[in-house]
């Protein structure tokens, strides 16, 4: 008996459709990156901190611009 790739078992299970992935973006890390920078300017230098801050800032803001428009 040969099963189709859908189907489970032959009891009418069928696998879930994937749900909508968001493409692929760097904000992330940058993100990642602002949040070591910070922490590491804590501990060395406030300047460091500024430069995390900022980072931070700009991966935030273009993580979530990414995200509203990717929405259909």
């Amino acid at each position: 008996m040969t099963e189709s790739p859908q189907t489970r078992d032959g009891e009418g299970w069928t696998l879930p459709k994937p749900a909508h992935i968001p493409k692929p973006t760097y904000y992330p890390v940058l993100f990642a990156l602002a949040c070591i920078f910070i922490m590491f300017g804590v501990v060395t230098s406030w300047i460091t901190s500024v430069v995390g801050a900022l980072l931070f800032v700009v991966s935030l803001v273009g993580w979530i611009g990414d995200l509203r428009h990717d929405q259909p």
